[in-house]
C-alpha cells in the first residue's frame, strides 16, 4: 500500500514523492527490462538472433533482469515483507 500522509487542507498541491519515485523506478526498469524482452522473445516474434552464446547470453540476461528485480521492485518486497 501508499504510505500515510497526514491529511491537511493547504491551496497548493504538494508534490508526491512517492509518485515520483515509482515512476523513475519504472522508467529505469523499462529500460533493462525492453532490452532484456528482445533478447529472449525477439527471435521468436521478430527472427532476431544473437550472436551469443547459451551461457554469454543467460549472464547478460543476469546482469539485465537483476536491477529490474532488486532495485526498481525493492519497495513491493519491502511492503511485502
Amino acid at each position: 500500500g501508499m504510505a500515510l500522509e497526514p491529511m491537511s487542507v493547504s491551496r497548493e498541491k504538494p508534490e508526491n514523492e512517492e509518485l515520483k519515485d515509482m515512476t523513475r523506478r519504472f522508467l529505469v526498469g523499462l529500460v533493462f527490462a525492453l532490452p532484456l524482452f528482445l533478447m529472449e522473445m525477439g527471435g521468436h516474434l521478430f527472427g532476431l538472433d544473437l550472436p551469443l552464446g547459451p551461457r554469454a547470453a543467460a549472464f547478460l540476461q543476469l546482469a539485465l533482469a537483476s536491477p529490474v528485480v532488486l532495485w526498481a521492485g525493492a519497495p513491493f518486497f519491502q511492503r511485502g515483507w
